[in-house]
């Protein structure tokens, strides 16, 4: 079918069916659809941290887990987002912010 939709029409129209499109493969909760849980053992692994110290970051809601039954489940992405969370800026990012701000 031959169409007058000029490039950048087509361009616009290929951006918002690939937008939608990932907005749609996202949970209420940010994780992706085809994202699946992971244990303490794949934590403690990601974190080098033991496995109490994982127990003891969840009894105290320091770090983003679901619990079922006596289970404790894990999101790779939002482990990986809690520990950019805790990020310190370098002495250089925080001169750039302040020229920034001025």
């Amino acid at each position: 079918m031959i169409t007058s939709i000029n490039k950048q029409e087509l361009i616009d129209i290929i951006d918002n069916s690939l937008s939608r499109l990932l907005k749609n493969s996202k949970t209420d909760n940010g994780t992706s659809k085809l994202e699946k849980p992971i244990g303490v053992k794949e934590v403690v692994a990601i974190l080098r941290l033991s496995k109490a110290s994982i127990y003891r970051l969840c009894g105290n809601l320091e770090i983003p887990h679901f619990k079922r039954g006596n289970r404790l489940y894990f999101y790779e992405s939002k482990i990986i987002d809690w520990i950019n969370n805790g990020r310190k800026l370098t002495k250089e990012e925080i001169d750039q912010l302040s020229e920034n701000y001025k």
